[in-house]
């Protein structure tokens, strides 16, 4: 008479490829996190007014930060761009604290003036701090941030 084997099929054993599995989602999702860009939101200035539209003020000074150091600024009347009349100035030079000077006691109604802050790709963090500083030792004026 012939002895049948049992055969009993192969036992594997998956707590090794359970651990590469999650060690694999945990790389993944962390490779994610990483890749997202870092954006700090805008911050208040304590005491500014913010949301006041430039279409509706009387006069509007623009504020393009260019790259890490210069900064860009232009006053017009309205809808009226001048682009061709843009000041360039070092951050940390007093050309926009005068200028902010200037149009604040131009502005004789809190509605008159509107600030427009361009950042740059170029530009930095620092950069638009030190305008945030401007803004704060000039009076807390009302600025719109726009990209």
């Amino acid at each position: 008479m012939r002895n049948r084997r049992n055969r009993s099929l192969p036992r594997i054993d998956m707590t090794p490829f359970v651990s590469i599995a999650l060690l694999l989602i945990v790389f993944f999702v962390w490779v994610k996190a990483v890749q997202q860009p870092t954006v700090v939101s805008g911050w208040d200035v304590p005491g500014c007014r913010k949301g006041i539209v430039p279409e509706r003020s009387k006069w509007v000074l623009e504020i393009i930060l260019v790259d890490r150091d210069t900064i860009q600024f232009c006053h017009f009347r309205g809808r009226s761009v001048c682009r061709a009349n843009f000041v360039t100035a070092h951050r940390h030079s007093t050309q926009l604290r005068e200028a902010l000077f200037r149009h604040r006691k131009e502005a004789l109604t809190p509605g008159e003036l509107a600030i427009v802050v361009r950042p740059c790709p170029e530009s930095t963090l620092g950069n638009f701090v030190d305008v945030l500083d401007e803004f704060r030792i000039a009076g807390n004026l009302p600025y719109l941030l726009r990209y």
